[in-house]
C-alpha cells in the first residue's frame, strides 16, 4: 500500500481547485528522485558489460518491454568509487535533491541485496512519499533496483558501471522506469524520471570527480 501522508494546516490555505492542482504536481515532483520480505531478482535487467556502451537509449527496457529513462556520463574517477558513492545509503541525499532520509532496513551480506527505505518531500512540505526498494549490489559493476512497497505502483531499474582507462575513468549508465499509477499520465512521468536521472548523474560525476581530485592532490 502506499505511503502519502501530508501536512494539514498548510493544506488548508488552498483552495479545493488550488489543491488539485497541487497534488498532480506534487505526484510529478515525487517522480523527481527516485513491509518486507526477502526479494526476489529472478531476472537480471543489466545488459552485459560488452554491450552497454553501444546500446541506444530506446533499446533499453524492462523486461516486459517498458521503456527504461537513461542517462550516461564519463566520469573522472575510479568504478570503485563511483559504487561506493551510490550505494553510502545514508547519504544518498547529496544525489537525490529531494531526498530527506533514507535506512537499510534489511541486507543480506552472502548475495549483497538489501532492503532501503527512502522518503521524499514534495512541493512546499505539503506532501511526503515513502517507499521501500529491494537493490542488488554487484560490486563493482552493477546495481538493480526494484520496488517493494510504498509509494509508486512501479520503480525500478539499475546502475551499470563500465571501466574506461584500464579503471581509472568510469562510464556510469543509469536506467530507470517509474509508474506513478492512474493519477498522472506515463509521458508525464517518463519526462520527469528523466530529468531526474540526469540530474543525479550530474551530482554523481560532480562528487566523485571532487574526491577524486582531493586523493590525488595528496599524492
Amino acid at each position: 500500500m502506499a505511503t502519502i501522508s501530508f501536512n494539514e494546516n498548510k493544506l488548508r490555505m488552498f483552495s479545493s481547485k488550488s489543491v488539485r492542482f497541487s497534488a498532480f504536481s506534487l505526484v510529478l515532483a515525487a517522480v523527481l528522485v527516485s513491509g518486507l520480505s526477502a526479494p526476489v531478482f529472478a531476472q537480471s535487467v543489466v545488459p552485459k558489460i560488452e554491450e552497454t556502451a553501444s546500446l541506444e537509449n530506446d533499446q533499453l527496457k524492462t523486461p516486459d518491454g517498458k521503456n527504461y529513462q537513461v542517462t550516461r556520463a564519463e566520469i573522472n574517477a575510479a568504478p570503485e568509487d563511483v559504487f561506493a558513492l551510490i550505494v553510502d545509503y545514508k547519504n544518498s541525499n547529496q544525489l537525490f535533491s529531494n531526498l530527506t532520509k533514507s535506512d537499510v532496513l534489511w541486507r543480506d551480506e552472502n548475495t549483497k541485496i538489501s532492503n532501503v527505505s527512502f522518503s521524499l518531500k514534495g512541493i512546499m512540505n505539503l506532501w511526503s512519499f515513502d517507499y521501500v526498494l529491494a537493490v542488488k549490489e554487484n560490486f563493482p559493476n552493477s546495481i538493480e533496483f526494484h520496488r517493494v512497497s510504498g509509494a509508486f505502483k512501479r520503480n525500478e531499474g539499475y546502475w551499470k558501471l563500465l571501466p574506461l582507462d584500464n579503471g581509472r575513468r568510469t562510464q556510469l549508465v543509469y536506467a530507470k522506469y517509474v509508474d506513478a499509477g492512474m493519477a498522472v499520465p506515463p509521458q508525464l512521468v517518463a519526462k520527469q524520471v528523466r530529468d531526474s536521472t540526469a540530474s543525479v548523474v550530474g551530482n554523481i560525476k560532480r562528487i566523485a570527480e571532487e574526491k577524486a581530485l582531493k586523493i590525488a592532490s595528496h599524492h
